[in-house]
């Protein structure tokens, strides 16, 4: 079985890790969103080493260009609050 960690990606290019199956970001602090904007992200290294298991997630809150995003305010208030934070306080 294909076992992963997973980090985060929260801005232009800041790539975390995870550590004890928890969220960490650049800072090292553990984070918690919700799953719903989370998804597997692997970059192109990882795909020229036909690596199968993403090692880092990263937060989708849109889905097309000038998508409205208030609503995730209300569905996942916790990846609204991180994404609000400015980067060097996430």
């Amino acid at each position: 079985s294909v076992s992963c960690n997973h980090g985060l990606l929260m801005g232009k290019g800041t790539v975390v890790g995870a550590r004890d199956g928890e969220l960490v970001n650049g800072l090292g602090k553990v984070v918690e969103v919700e799953d719903a904007y989370l998804f597997p992200m692997l970059k192109s290294s990882d795909v020229a080493k036909e690596q199968r298991c993403a090692n880092r997630m990263m937060i989708v809150p849109q889905q097309g260009i000038a998508e409205d995003t208030s609503h995730i305010q209300r569905d996942a208030p916790r990846t609204w609050g991180l994404l609000l934070r400015p980067r060097r306080a996430a």
